[in-house]
C-alpha cells in the first residue's frame, strides 16, 4: 500500500497505526482535521493508496480519535441520540489533539483510540467489532404508551431494573395523540455490554438487518419488537397480559 500525500498533509507511523493531520485550508474548516488510522484495516479493505480523496471520503475507514478519559463517559454522552452540546464539546476537544504528537508520546496507548460511527452515534473501541453499549433514551415514539401498555405495570417493572434511570410519565404532544394514545413513560437505559453484544449480533449478523442499530433500540420497549429478547421484561406489562 502506498501512502500518497500532498506536502500539506502530515503523517506519522508507529507500528501499524498512522496519525494523520490535514490542514484546515484543505478542508475549508476552522481547525486541522486530525485522526488515526489502523493500517491493518486499510489492508483488509484493500486500499491501495491513502490519497486525500481516500482519507477524506472513504466511508469504510475508521478514523479514530485519541480519548484519554473514561470510555463510559463517551457512552453516556449519547443518551438522547443526536449530539448534545456536551457531546460536541467533548468530541471537539479530542479532535483538536495533535495526532502526530500524541502518537510520538511514550505514553501512547492504542487502546485509547475510539471510533464514532456517526450514522448511529455509536462508539467502538480500537479494533472492536461490537460497539460500546450506549445509554439509550426511550421516548414515546417506539416506546411505552397507554395504547399498548398498562403504564402502572410498565413503570413498576422499569423501577426494578438496575439498568434503567430517569423514569417519568409524560403526556404525548397533542399532534401525535389518539383516543387511546395520550400518555407515555420515558426512560434511559444502559445495558450491560454482554447483553448489548448479544442483541447486536442477532440483528446485525443473524438477521442481517440493514438498519440494525435501530432494531437494537426498538427491542427495548417497542410493543411489536420485544421478541425474542424481552430484555427489560416489559412483555408482562402489555395490555391483555395478566
Amino acid at each position: 500500500m502506498k501512502i500518497i500525500q500532498t506536502p500539506q498533509i502530515e503523517t506519522a507511523i508507529q507500528g501499524d497505526i498512522m496519525a494523520v493531520k490535514i490542514p484546515k485550508e484543505m478542508m475549508i474548516a476552522k481547525e486541522d482535521w486530525q485522526f488515526f488510522l489502523d493500517l491493518q484495516q486499510t489492508k483488509r479493505l484493500k486500499i491501495r493508496s491513502l490519497d486525500f480523496k481516500a482519507l477524506r471520503n472513504n466511508r469504510d475507514l475508521r478514523r479514530y480519535i485519541y480519548y484519554d478519559g473514561d470510555q463510559k463517559g463517551l457512552q453516556q454522552l449519547t443518551t438522547k441520540g443526536p449530539p448534545e452540546p456536551e457531546f460536541m464539546d467533548q468530541l471537539e476537544k479530542y479532535q483538536k489533539l495533535d495526532s502526530l504528537e500524541v502518537l510520538r508520546d511514550p505514553s501512547f496507548d492504542p487502546q485509547r483510540l475510539v471510533y464514532l460511527w456517526s450514522d448511529a452515534y455509536l462508539w467502538y473501541g480500537f479494533r472492536n467489532d461490537l460497539p460500546l453499549s450506549p445509554t439509550y433514551h426511550v421516548g414515546y415514539i417506539g416506546g411505552i404508551t397507554n395504547q399498548d401498555y398498562n403504564l402502572d405495570k410498565a413503570e413498576a417493572i422499569l423501577k426494578k431494573k438496575k439498568w434503567t434511570s430517569d423514569i417519568k410519565r409524560t403526556e404525548i404532544p397533542y399532534y401525535n395523540q389518539g383516543s387511546d394514545h395520550t400518555h407515555a413513560i420515558e426512560f434511559s437505559v444502559q445495558l450491560p455490554q454482554k447483553e448489548h453484544d448479544k442483541i447486536v449480533r442477532y440483528y446485525r449478523d443473524e438477521m442481517k438487518e440493514e438498519f440494525w442499530s435501530c432494531r437494537v433500540k426498538d427491542c427495548l420497549a417497542s410493543a411489536y419488537s420485544l421478541e425474542p429478547f424481552n430484555i427489560l421484561g416489559l412483555k408482562a406489562a402489555l395490555k391483555g397480559k395478566k
